[in-house]
């Protein structure tokens, strides 16, 4: 099936985004929420969710927004990961 123009468009602007935050993540520590998810092709609720079980830390950036420390999301987001592969069978230890 052929996606229709804005659906293709709405597409290209999804990948653009996590392309150029791929691309900077080297340098970048901090991320809202929001941007986070978006990079990582989650939904920002379960990322919010993370954070009100204590999983995921987050803080008040000096420009008064609330962000978390990616390196931190990503630790628990690629643990989390391997605990469902080793939960499925998919990986031994």
């Amino acid at each position: 099936m052929v996606p229709n123009h804005d659906e293709l468009m709405k597409q290209m602007a999804e990948d653009d985004l996590r392309d150029e935050l791929e691309a900077a993540a080297e340098g970048v520590t901090k991320m809202t929420v929001v941007e986070y998810a978006k990079a990582k092709g989650e939904q920002p609720q379960l990322i919010y969710y993370y954070i009100r079980r204590g999983y995921i830390k987050q803080e008040l950036c000096v420009c008064g927004r609330k962000v978390i420390d990616v390196a931190g999301a990503n630790a628990f987001l690629t643990e989390r990961d391997e605990k469902a592969k080793k939960k499925a069978g998919g990986v031994t230890p």
